[in-house]
């Protein structure tokens, strides 16, 4: 049976924080493959969901352009 691939939208301003969620998802020991599309703003993120399909959004609740 092959690895399954997780589509994650992580939607998070804070480019440390982006950067440790990328690290730990890559050295997890896991059945899944994640494909991780990172967007730093509401705005692209409704961008990215308006041509894409997404298993998972991660989002961060504090945007600086959130209304």
């Amino acid at each position: 049976m092959g690895e399954k691939t997780i589509k994650i939208l992580l939607v998070e301003d804070n480019l440390l924080d982006a950067r440790t969620f990328h690290l730990m998802l890559s050295s997890s020991k896991s059945i899944f493959t994640f494909e991780i599309t990172h967007a730093d703003c509401l705005n692209k993120a409704i961008e990215y969901i308006a041509v894409r399909n997404f298993d998972v959004i991660l989002l961060d609740l504090s945007l600086p352009d959130e209304s």
